[in-house]
């Protein structure tokens, strides 16, 4: 069984996770919180429901937030973009191709 999980960009413009080898981005968008006065960007993520990290292979995945305009490195992949502020900003994800496997 699979399912999808919602990660945010909360601590600047780059962003690690640790996710079970094979789970996918499926989407990019941005958000609201309750309260806030901007929108967050967020990524929602299809992996195995049933991984567990201390018996199944896990990678550390980097993702990047990079502005309309900034350059992109080379070695970065594109995930998507999110409008925010009500389409006052574009944010572009990308992927670091650098990608440290575990196995437990």
């Amino acid at each position: 069984m699979r399912e999808i999980w919602k990660y945010e960009f909360d601590d600047g413009l780059e962003k690690e996770i640790t996710l079970p080898i094979g789970a996918v981005v499926r989407h990019v968008d941005s958000q609201r919180k309750y309260g806030d006065i901007s929108d967050e960007v967020f990524m929602w993520i299809e992996l195995d429901a049933d991984w567990e990290v201390e018996s199944e292979g896990v990678e550390d995945r980097r993702f990047y937030l990079i502005a309309t305009g900034d350059r992109i490195p080379a070695d970065m992949k594109y995930v998507g973009t999110a409008k925010v502020n009500k389409g006052q900003e574009f944010w572009h994800v990308y992927e670091s191709n650098f990608t440290k496997r575990t196995t437990w």
